[in-house]
């Protein structure tokens, strides 16, 4: 019933990190444009730049342990 390999959960859950991160990008740029930015447009940014960094090891982790 449950899967036997917990690496298999955390690749389902990286194309939804990236949707989540490029919806988040593009509401930043349409804010901008719109000169509409949050008073915390600084956390937002950092945000993605952190969400940014996680995905990417996570990303390099996982091809890593699919290779060997």
């Amino acid at each position: 019933m449950s899967d036997p390999n917990p690496l298999a959960k955390l690749r389902r859950f990286v194309p939804l990190l990236t949707l989540v991160i490029i919806l988040q990008a593009g509401f930043l740029v349409y804010a901008l444009i719109a000169h509409e930015l949050p008073r915390v447009w600084p956390l937002v940014v950092g945000d993605l730049v952190f969400s940014g960094i996680l995905l990417f090891v996570l990303w390099r982790f996982l091809v890593r342990r699919r290779q060997g």
